[in-house]
């Protein structure tokens, strides 16, 4: 069974600011938690795009030529 409800972040405010303290504070570590995994995972991402490898200037005009003759050879083979 599933239930989905349509609560704007003013109510989920006015609902948590009902609950008994003990509560707050679980919600509260609950909350940090999540919000700790998700930094971390967006910071691997980064450190991995920044300290990731780099194609030379040489390495890419080879790559170039490569992919122009790549297409070359399609061509000629399906023409």
């Amino acid at each position: 069974m599933e239930l989905r409800l349509d609560i704007g972040l003013n109510e989920i405010i006015s609902l948590i600011r009902q609950l008994p303290m003990h509560k707050k504070v679980i919600l509260k570590n609950e909350l940090e938690k999540e919000i700790t995994g998700m930094d971390a995972a967006e910071a691997d991402l980064t450190n991995i795009l920044i300290n990731g490898p780099v194609m030379s200037k040489s390495d890419y005009e080879y790559y170039k030529s490569t992919q122009k003759h790549m297409g070359e050879w399609t061509k000629n083979l399906f023409a």
